[in-house]
């Protein structure tokens, strides 16, 4: 009982806060919705690798469950849970990764099928063009080209949806739109981060569709933030 009633206070206060810190963004119209799933991913144990599911908002979550067809060409920027949740859907998966120990630690999980193509593509500090760098503070001054550029491996229109969840965001958004078939999906985790707007604006004035999924994530106390859907126009 307890550890409900801090579950409780922790995801009131967290409310409050996302409306605070990010008034731009669509707020979720019940936010309790979520709070069981959201309460029962903070068990010991839970993480987005066990459960086989990517580590987005719960709504942003929902939205896959629902819409994912067996036989969808995916890309995603960023191996893990969702690699997992792809390959069980029975799509087909092109995956890059730039930190090798997890990508090892994935690959140990995945079993032997035709249904993933994975690379591994680890940063240089090399010849760094500004464009390819990671703002995260951890991997400042690293160039990720041959990363986000794994995407120039792929036909144009061949995709049925790419995930951005890794690094260099706003570059490899510029590398995977081509990609995308028309009336397909980009998705973009962390949206509500000040740095990619500039890359979301560039897929809205490209006519794009936008459609916010705020709210509450897994497996994390103080966990609100943004997954945006991007759908590419019909021809």
């Amino acid at each position: 009982m307890l550890r409900l009633l801090q579950h409780l206070r922790s995801y009131r206060g967290n409310i409050k806060k996302f409306k605070l810190n990010f008034p731009q963004l669509p707020q979720p119209e019940r936010p309790w919705q979520y709070f069981g799933e959201w309460s029962k991913s903070l068990r010991n144990g839970r993480s987005p690798m066990v459960d086989r599911k990517p580590w987005v908002t719960i709504a942003a979550l929902h939205w896959l469950e629902k819409s994912i067809k067996k036989g969808w060409q995916v890309f995603e920027y960023g191996m893990g849970g969702s690699t997992l949740f792809f390959l069980d859907k029975g799509c087909h998966v092109v995956s890059v990764e730039h930190h090798k120990g997890w990508y090892d630690q994935v690959s140990k999980i995945l079993k032997s099928t035709s249904l993933i193509k994975s690379y591994l593509e680890e940063p240089s500090a090399q010849n760094l063009n500004p464009v390819y760098e990671s703002q995260f503070k951890k991997w400042k001054g690293m160039n990720f080209e041959s990363y986000v550029r794994v995407a120039e491996t792929l036909p144009d229109q061949r995709l049925d949806l790419a995930l951005v969840d890794g690094r260099a965001r706003n570059q490899c958004i510029v590398a995977i739109m081509d990609k995308v078939k028309p009336g397909g999906f980009l998705l973009l985790d962390n949206s509500e981060r000040s740095r990619y707007q500039a890359a979301i604006e560039m897929l809205q004035q490209a006519g794009w569709t936008t459609t916010h999924f705020a709210g509450p994530g897994f497996y994390e106390q103080g966990a609100f933030w943004c997954t945006s859907l991007f759908q590419k126009p019909r021809v």
